[in-house]
């Protein structure tokens, strides 16, 4: 599958929520929370797993689509 063919992708985003300590930040797939109480140096992490989820679920190539979001 190329990457022209894939369906629109999710928009997976990560911020600082709820405090100023090391273990406020939050990764957010559209908009609705995929996982929180993060460091930063996770963040990364936890959007490539939040993708790979959702590639399966919709039966999407994981690797095209990290390429086209730039992960």
């Amino acid at each position: 599958m190329t990457t022209a063919a894939l369906p629109k992708l999710p928009k997976l985003t990560a911020r600082q929520e709820g405090g100023d300590d090391g273990y406020c930040w939050a990764v957010r797939r559209d908009g609705y929370l995929v996982t929180n109480g993060l460091m930063r140096s996770q963040v990364s992490y936890y959007k490539r797993v939040a993708l790979q989820v959702w590639c399966e679920k919709n039966g999407v190539d994981y690797e095209a689509a990290k390429l086209k979001l730039k992960l």
